[in-house]
């Protein structure tokens, strides 16, 4: 509960649960439910679990438990069990036109590393990096974040990589409503991704950090603007963040 009540934490939780952990709607719903926002957010919140919504941002199309980038359903899931949203029917015509149940794991090997047991991340046992004078570096222009542990294929951080993402958010959050302006998320992906992933996931990552530091900033980053912009691979996976003229 004292998670559910944390705004940044509870966004990231909520993203990685829908994406990665089978049934995640409801983690995600029983969240909501104990967000302490009143009756109407619990009643709002069991509904969300009971109905997948929980995990559909902005109304839009519920994200699969699972998912891969672009809204592709990963297919760990016990034997009979569909992804939400996915009628037998589709997910047999999803996995022919991928060559088959065997090519759709081939394809989603990536994601499928964590189906059962703790998923795949980029970067283990690692405490996220800031620029020790990252508050000066943003007034100048631009500061560099390392070490976030996202979870392998995925939009969301893992649970272990949680805390210290909270913590960096929040100190990014606070220099940049101090610094005031625009800022653009620059993003470096792990070269394991080839170009099409790096389309579709890059994005998503940093919808994921953008959320994060609004929510962080809160009232105080009402004259902060947040922007996507560059989404690359390189062997030095990193987030710059850049202070727009």
């Amino acid at each position: 509960k004292s998670v559910a009540k944390n705004k940044v934490v509870r966004t990231v939780v909520k993203v990685a649960a829908c994406t990665v952990v089978p049934g995640g709607q409801l983690i995600a719903g029983a969240m909501d439910a104990t967000s302490g926002e009143g009756v109407a957010g619990a009643a709002q919140g069991v509904a969300g679990a009971a109905t997948g919504s929980a995990c559909m941002p902005g109304g839009g199309p519920a994200v699969m438990p699972g998912a891969m980038p672009g809204g592709m359903a990963a297919t760990g899931m016990p034997a009979g069990a569909m992804p939400m949203g996915l009628t037998p029917e589709q997910l047999a015509a999803m996995q022919a036109s991928m060559g088959g149940a065997a090519g759709m794991a081939q394809m989603m090997g990536p994601q499928m590393a964590g189906v059962g047991g703790a998923p795949t991340t980029e970067a283990p046992g690692l405490t996220v990096e800031l620029s020790g004078d990252y508050a000066e570096e943003l007034a100048k222009g631009k500061t560099i974040v390392r070490n976030i542990d996202w979870v392998a294929a995925a939009p969301g951080v893992s649970a272990a990589g949680t805390p210290a993402f909270t913590r960096a958010v929040g100190q990014l959050g606070a220099a940049m409503a101090q610094v005031g302006g625009s800022f653009r998320l620059d993003l470096y992906l792990d070269n394991r991704y080839d170009d099409a992933s790096v389309k579709a996931l890059g994005p998503q990552r940093q919808a994921t950090i953008s959320t994060a530091l609004v929510e962080t900033m809160g009232a105080a980053g009402s004259a902060v603007v947040i922007e996507s912009g560059k989404a690359k691979k390189d062997k030095h996976p990193r987030l710059e963040i850049v202070r727009r003229k």
